[in-house]
C-alpha cells in the first residue's frame, strides 16, 4: 500500500490504472494492487474440458481437405438446438458439437463429416418418486443399436417458469432397467445429485414444495447428431411424511 501525497499539478486521483486502484480513506488518498479476479468452473464444465481439449486436438491433426468438407457441411446444414431453434455454425463448431456428443455416447471421434439427419426426440417422459427411487420413463422402444440416450436433470426449481437448458447435468447416460414396454432411468442413490449441486435428493427442505425439470435426448451413433430436449417438470409437495409427485 502506498499513499498518494498531492502537489501543483496532481491535485486528485482515484480509480484504477493498470494494476493500482486509488482510493481514499483517513489517510488521504492511497494505492492498493487491484484485486485479482479468480474464474471457478461449474462441475459441468469441468465434466466438459477433458471432451473438449480431446476434440479439440483431433481439429488440429485434420487435413485441409477434411477441414473445407466440414466448412461444406456447414455452409448447407443449420444445428437445431434443444429448444428446437436453428442456429448458424462453422465448421469448427460442427466439428466440436457432433465429435463430443459422440465421445459421450463412447463412439469415437468422426474425421470428416456425417450425413445430415433429424433425430426424432422422445415426446413422452413420465416421472415417478417412490421410497427414495426416482423413475424417468418413456413409452417409446429405445433404439439403442442406433441411438445413444442420455438423462439431463435439474435440481431444485421455485417455479416450472425457472427451468433453464445451460442448469441442469448430465446424470445418466443409458437406459438401466426395463418392464417390456418402457424404458426406464432409475436413481435410488440419494447422494447422486452431489457432484452436480452440493445436495442430496431430495433435498433438505422441511415441508416446502419444489420443482424437479428432466429431459432425454438421443444421439445418433452414425452422425452424432442430437435431438430436440422433450422437457417435463413435476411438481414434489410434501404428504405430512414424505415428498410425492402431485
Amino acid at each position: 500500500m502506498a499513499r498518494i501525497i498531492y502537489g501543483p499539478i496532481i491535485t486528485d486521483i482515484k480509480g484504477s490504472i493498470g494494476g493500482m486502484t486509488f482510493q481514499k480513506n483517513g489517510s488521504g488518498t492511497i494505492a492498493r494492487l487491484k484485486p485479482r479476479k479468480t474464474k471457478t468452473n461449474t462441475q459441468k464444465q469441468r465434466d466438459q474440458q477433458p471432451r473438449l481439449k480431446q476434440v479439440q486436438a483431433a481439429w488440429n491433426l485434420l487435413t485441409l481437405i477434411n477441414k473445407v468438407l466440414w466448412n461444406d457441411f456447414a455452409a448447407i446444414n443449420n444445428k437445431i438446438g434443444l429448444d428446437g431453434q436453428e442456429k448458424k455454425l462453422t465448421g469448427y463448431q460442427w466439428f466440436l458439437t457432433i465429435n463430443e456428443n459422440r465421445l459421450l455416447i463412447s463412439q469415437p471421434i468422426l474425421s470428416a463429416p456425417p450425413i445430415y439427419e433429424i433425430v426424432n426426440p422422445i415426446l413422452g417422459i413420465y416421472l415417478s418418486w417412490n421410497q427414495n427411487i426416482l423413475d424417468a420413463s418413456y413409452n417409446e422402444t429405445f433404439p439403442g443399436d442406433k441411438y445413444g440416450l442420455l438423462f439431463y436433470a435439474s435440481f431444485v426449481l421455485n417455479s416450472a417458469s425457472k427451468f433453464d437448458f445451460n442448469k441442469t447435468r448430465l446424470v445418466r447416460k443409458a437406459p438401466i432397467a426395463t418392464d417390456g414396454t418402457r424404458a426406464f432411468l432409475r436413481v435410488s442413490d440419494p447422494t447422486w445429485w452431489i457432484p452436480y449441486y452440493n445436495e442430496t435428493f431430495p433435498p433438505n427442505l422441511g415441508t416446502k414444495s419444489f420443482y424437479l425439470a428432466v429431459y432425454i435426448r438421443f444421439i445418433s451413433k452414425s452422425s452424432g447428431i442430437s435431438s430436440l430436449a422433450y422437457t417435463t417438470i413435476s411438481k414434489f409437495v410434501w404428504d405430512g411424511t414424505k415428498y410425492v409427485i402431485e
